[in-house]
């Protein structure tokens, strides 16, 4: 048990825990008056603690548990009532604070402060100590009223998904505020101790393709086709871990994996990962700073890709707090599926939030690629019934750019399908963009469609604030064209121009007539010239009729005057 002035002592305490910024970035609370005596005089009373959780913007963060325990006691002496009594609480007496000198704690340095105050915290938690906890609200802070007199740990026992705690620290009740020519206690003292946010946000860069929507960045959504490559990019920031999460050779998680569906492949040698430096991008290097793990997996559960950071980046001074950014791709293949349901991979970031928890907090984020597809449905023209027909022949054009000509896309390399027995045939696998379709061969006996048939799939989107087109949910609009198809039809139409909005189809009705195939750039051109050719062939075999009768003719003449 120890006497001294409380004068003395609390002042010297309020000047040291103001004063004490804390390490690896995270400042510990600056104590300011709620209300204050007027006078020097020590009251024996209580008091109350007020706790205000900001985060590194100042912004109130709310569910924030805060816990208390009184370490040292303060009372009054009963002999002499201008000093008062300092005694450890009886649980701490075995505590790192058992050779606690109260009357030298004016003398102790910051630091030695800090690492009183986690030793003390690692104590309460070892031996599952209980405080007096309460939550935060909408505006961060949490009050402790009705408290006695003494020295008080407050540390944060449970901290929100995304944000870091704040470092334990020790506060006195009551403590002094210097005034303007004189001091007054503080029996209501205040503490904003604030801690940096674990952001995590993974958005798609690039989707090449015919219709590049996000070229800026900032998507969850974008269209691609097969064979496209998926740009997408991880952000968070790297936690400042304090020495008291490498305690004991023990290193804290700190880890992004992303698992991909089957429609997505990644590219292991696409994988960088980078920190800012003011305004340059350092790159941190696999093997001493970080451990990657990129190969395709078929298991829904297991990540595609893993990235863990490494005890020797998480120590790193020049790392701590600053942003970090994944970066990396994947390419569409023949598994992806078209519609609504979108091909998804899911980026979770795991950490850890306290040097005492057994299991690493978590945060997701998820991006989609969206694939569509055209079907033919080729039927009889001229049969009421629409009779299916097998054996068209179409081939598939992508439009190269905009404002290209009908014959320049044609000129391109396209993709060629026949018709089924049910007159079907389906382009899977598209990005969203303009499309032509040429028939190439007619079914035998019906003529061949002399025109390309245009068909635009356009993606609902919105824009962004830059102005870029942003995919919502896999849902479209097609023309057909130049027009608008409005119809909603269900798998089991046919014969029917019409979208398919959750299997992502644009499905065109083309109906075939009978008679003679004519090139699909004959037009009205190629017909006058046949019909002239025809024309010609008719007057020649005239001629040479009317030739050959009357040299038959003359020759019956001939004998008929012989025999006369």
């Amino acid at each position: 048990m120890k006497k001294t002035s409380f004068f003395v002592l609390t002042l010297s305490m309020a000047a040291v825990l103001t004063a004490f910024p804390g390490r690896t970035g995270r400042l510990l609370p600056h104590m300011s008056a709620a209300a204050a005596q007027a006078d020097s005089v020590v009251h024996s009373r209580k008091g109350s603690i007020r706790v205000v959780r900001t985060d590194s913007d100042k912004k109130g963060v709310k569910d924030v548990t805060m816990t208390i325990y009184r370490i040292v006691k303060i009372e009054p002496d009963p002999v002499d009532p201008d000093y008062m009594t300092l005694s450890l609480e009886d649980r701490f007496q075995n505590s790192p604070a058992k050779d606690l000198k109260a009357d030298e704690l004016q003398n102790y340095s910051a630091a030695q402060l800090e690492e009183l105050a986690g030793s003390l915290e690692g104590y309460v938690v070892e031996k599952k100590m209980e405080g007096i906890s309460v939550q935060t609200g909408e505006d961060g802070s949490a009050v402790f009223s009705g408290l006695d007199l003494g020295w008080y740990l407050v540390r944060e026992s449970a901290t929100p998904t995304g944000y870091l705690p704040t470092a334990p620290f020790l506060i006195a009740v009551p403590s002094t505020v210097k005034g303007e020519g004189s001091d007054s206690w503080v029996y209501d003292v205040e503490a904003k101790p604030k801690a940096p946010s674990i952001p995590m946000d993974k958005t798609i860069t690039n989707a090449a393709g015919a219709y590049e929507n996000t070229k800026k960045g900032n998507a969850d959504a974008d269209t691609a086709a097969e064979g496209d490559v998926v740009e997408y990019s991880v952000t968070s920031v790297i936690p400042a871990y304090s020495d008291l999460y490498f305690a004991s050779d023990r290193t804290p998680v700190f880890q992004i994996t992303d698992i991909m569906s089957d429609g997505l492949t990644i590219n292991p040698s696409s994988v960088h990962v980078y920190v800012k430096d003011g305004s340059s991008d350092r790159e941190l290097q696999a093997g001493t700073q970080i451990r990657v793990r990129a190969e395709a997996v078929e298991s829904p559960t297991e990540p595609d890709l893993t990235v863990t950071f490494l005890r020797s980046c998480l120590m790193e001074e020049a790392n701590k707090g600053k942003q970090v950014t994944l970066v990396y791709s994947a390419a569409v293949n023949n598994k992806a599926v078209m519609g609504t349901a979108g091909n998804p991979n899911k980026a979770t970031l795991f950490y850890d939030n306290s040097p005492y928890c057994s299991e690493p907090e978590k945060l997701e984020d998820e991006t989609k690629v969206y694939c569509f597809g055209i079907r033919i449905d080729k039927y009889d023209g001229d049969d009421s019934g629409k009779k299916a027909l097998s054996g068209a022949v179409f081939a598939l054009y992508k439009e190269p750019s905009a404002g290209a000509s009908v014959p320049e896309v044609l000129a391109g390399e396209g993709r060629s399908l026949t018709t089924d027995s049910s007159g079907q045939l389906l382009f899977e696998r598209l990005d969203a963009g303009t499309y032509y379709l040429k028939e190439t061969r007619a079914p035998e006996g019906y003529s061949l469609l002399t025109n390309p048939i245009k068909v635009e799939i356009l993606p609902n989107a919105s824009l962004n604030a830059d102005g870029v087109q942003i995919v919502s949910d896999g849902t479209f609009r097609i023309r057909v064209d130049g027009k608008e198809v409005d119809v909603n039809g269900s798998g089991s139409d046919k014969n029917r121009t019409m979208k398919l909005p959750s299997a992502g189809l644009a499905v065109l009705a083309a109906g075939n007539h009978k008679g003679f195939t004519l090139p699909a750039t004959g037009g009205r051109g190629i017909v006058g010239i046949s019909a002239a050719a025809f024309l010609g062939m008719c007057l020649l075999a005239v001629s040479l009729f009317k030739e050959r009768r009357g040299k038959k003719t003359g020759k019956e003449g001939g004998n008929t005057q012989a025999a006369q």
